[in-house]
C-alpha cells in the first residue's frame, strides 16, 4: 500500500513539473505596439457593383413602408388614350388629416394598392357645398396594349382637397364613406 502511495506522489510531482514551464517569455509592455511588420495586413478584396432595378426606398419615391408615394394623380388631357382599371383602396389605413390653419385645409391621405407597377393613379375630387359633402373618383389608367409583371403595386397619395366653409363635412371614396371633419 505504501509502495502505491508512493508511486502516484512521484507521478504527480512529475506531472506537475512537466505542466509548469521554466523558460521566460518576452512580453511586450503595454506602452509599446507591436513591430507592424510581425503581422500581415488586412486583406482588401474588391466585389463587383450591383446596380439595383428598382431605386432604394432611402432614394425617394418610396415611404418608409415601401409604398409607391405619388404626387401627380390630376387627370391629364392624354389620359384619352389609355385604358381604365380598378385600385383597391385600404379604407382602414387611410385617413382625412385637418390642417390647423386659417381657413382650414383638408388633405385625404389614400393608401392602397394598383393593379400593376403600369398603372397610374388619377384622381377626381368634387365637392356639393350644398350637402356637406365631398366625393374623390379614384381610379387608375395604363396604356392600352401594353405588357406589365402582374403584381400589386402599393402606393400613398395626400389629395389636396383644400378650405371649406363652416360646417362638417362628409368625404366619400369610390361611394364609400371613408369619414367625416368639421371645418
Amino acid at each position: 500500500m505504501k509502495r502505491l502511495a508512493t508511486i502516484l506522489v512521484i507521478f504527480t510531482a512529475l506531472l506537475l513539473a512537466a505542466c509548469s514551464s521554466t523558460a521566460t517569455e518576452e512580453t511586450t509592455p503595454v506602452d509599446q505596439a507591436p513591430d507592424a511588420t510581425a503581422y500581415p495586413g488586412p486583406m482588401s478584396v474588391g466585389l463587383p457593383t450591383i446596380t439595383p432595378y428598382y431605386p432604394a426606398p432611402s432614394e425617394g419615391g418610396e415611404s418608409e413602408g415601401g409604398a409607391k408615394v405619388i404626387t401627380t394623380y390630376k387627370p391629364r388631357t392624354s389620359d384619352d388614350n389609355m385604358k381604365r382599371g380598378n385600385v383597391f383602396i385600404e379604407l382602414k389605413d387611410s385617413d382625412i388629416i385637418v390642417m390647423e390653419s386659417a381657413p382650414v385645409q383638408v388633405n385625404v391621405l389614400l393608401m392602397g394598392n394598383l393593379p400593376d407597377p403600369c398603372h397610374e393613379l388619377r384622381v377626381v375630387p368634387t365637392t356639393d357645398e350644398a350637402a356637406k359633402r365631398v366625393d374623390l373618383e379614384v381610379y387608375s389608367l395604363t396604356k392600352k396594349g401594353g405588357a406589365c409583371i402582374t403584381v400589386l403595386q402599393p402606393f400613398e397619395a395626400t389629395i389636396l382637397l383644400g378650405s371649406f366653409t363652416g360646417g362638417k363635412y362628409e368625404v366619400f371614396i369610390n361611394g364609400e364613406k371613408l369619414g367625416e371633419f368639421d371645418s
